[in-house]
């Protein structure tokens, strides 16, 4: 199991949680996971098969209900069983996940209202399935969460703030960096307390930018994290990153940027790094934390997915990179990401690209969220010049990230990313209507 980021001093109530698996070696392992007294979670009872399972929650000895899917000859019946019991939580764990009956679990657990989860996923993800318990006849809330805010009740609901949006794609060279830095500036000239951190291996931001690079940022955190062990869960946490900030000012706003550490060191950010690091910013304050990442599947980037409340997989209008989506929404799926947290970008599209937007769309099975047409002089032009600045206008570039930023972070009158039509608008080739196209010359 791995370590969990917590919070101290949560004061919450303790929830008994009941594991029925015939692994002894899980069950030992989660034992430890949870005797952390700081969760407020107790394993009280482990049991081989479902009918120990079923007296434990009739007996009263057990709130939260673990069970291995392998145990399930009838899914359906069995959640049913256990919530007739009375069991407030119900978690199946799955350990293959390339079990055929993944997804026909998936369904029924979302119909009963369980989760499914891969029981050798990150101590985190369980820990947090667990703390979403409501208080018998209280008010809805978490367990022990009357009053307090930490990362479980921080983690928005899409469409509100604070938000934590991570640009990825298997595929490089598709414009992830500069999505990023664009949509951190816009969200920054709105007012809104904007941070952008740059998980890439070889990070572009600070480039892009023109900021320092040097005694600040991503590499000052993991030294912080790695010198003193449970620094994330202590207060002084968030005036580390605070510190390790880089200002970047521009006429009308301020973008707080984490800019990347050197690759060598990179390599060395675990995916609980990620989340630690995520969860810091948002309880600093932020509105809105942008996510720039590299192509490979790392841990810094397996952090960041599950930290994420809206994942923009980025592609270009050619046949490779949708494919490269296609595969990343699989990773995805092994990973347990919900598909409601996904949405499509597609950059730089151009009226004389064979693409068919409606096909992709149809096949990948996420929401497109925006299309960003091609535009060298607003984008690719002054960003070679060393003058990154961003793009304004009624057309072209600047309205379609306008349009993007929008849905991703509604604002007042802004549809919100629930309400996201089927096919967002496509200008016609030659129109003006939004979208100026690049002239052929």
């Amino acid at each position: 199991m791995n370590d969990v980021p917590v919070v101290l001093g949560w004061n919450r109530s303790e929830i008994r949680v009941g594991l029925a698996d015939p692994d002894a070696v899980y069950a030992a392992e989660l034992g430890d996971l949870l005797s952390d007294p700081r969760l407020g979670l107790r394993l009280a009872a482990v049991v081989p098969d479902i009918p120990s399972l079923l007296a434990a929650v009739r007996e009263g000895k057990i709130q939260a209900a673990l069970v291995d899917a392998g145990l399930a000859d009838e899914p359906e019946r069995l959640l049913a069983a256990l919530r007739e019991a009375g069991a407030a939580r119900v978690i199946l764990l799955v350990g293959e996940l390339n079990d055929p009956r993944l997804p026909a679990l998936a369904e029924q657990a979302r119909a009963a209202g369980a989760d499914l989860l891969y029981k050798y996923a990150l101590g985190y993800t369980l820990v947090d399935a667990i703390r979403r318990l409501p208080v018998p006849g209280g008010n809805g809330r978490p367990a022990g969460m009357e009053g307090r805010r930490d990362r479980a009740s921080a983690l928005p609901e899409q469409g509100r703030l604070p938000q934590v949006l991570v640009v990825y794609s298997p595929k490089g060279g598709v414009g992830k960096s500069t999505l990023a830095v664009h949509l951190g500036l816009t969200y920054a000239r709105r007012g809104l307390r904007t941070a952008l951190a740059d998980l890439a291996q070889f990070g572009s931001v600070a480039c892009l930018l023109r900021l320092p690079q040097r005694g600040k940022g991503l590499s000052s955190v993991l030294t912080i994290l790695r010198q003193e062990p449970g620094v994330a869960a202590a207060p002084r946490f968030v005036d580390y990153l605070r510190e390790a900030m880089v200002a970047h000012r521009f006429p009308g706003g301020q973008l707080d940027v984490l800019v990347a550490a050197p690759p060598l060191k990179a390599d060395q950010f675990r995916a609980e790094d990620a989340e630690q690091l995520l969860g810091g910013l948002l309880r600093a304050g932020y509105d809105v934390v942008l996510v720039d990442t590299s192509s490979e599947l790392s841990e810094r980037n397996v952090g960041a997915f599950a930290a994420a409340t809206r994942i923009l997989l980025t592609l270009t209008p050619d046949i490779a990179a949708a494919w490269h989506c296609l595969q990343a929404m699989e990773v995805l799926q092994a990973l347990l990401v919900p598909r409601e947290r996904q949405v499509l970008v597609v950059n730089r599209l151009r009226r004389d690209v064979a693409f068919n937007l409606d096909e992709v769309r149809s096949l990948i099975g996420v929401p497109l969220a925006g299309i960003l047409p091609e535009a060298p002089r607003r984008v690719q032009v002054p960003a070679n010049r060393g003058r990154l600045v961003l793009p304004a206008g009624r057309f072209g570039y600047a309205a379609a990230l306008r349009r993007l930023a929008d849905r991703l972070c509604p604002q007042a009158g802004a549809p919100s990313p629930q309400q996201l039509p089927a096919t967002p608008w496509v200008p016609a080739p030659g129109r003006r209507e939004g979208v100026a196209w690049p002239s052929s010359r």
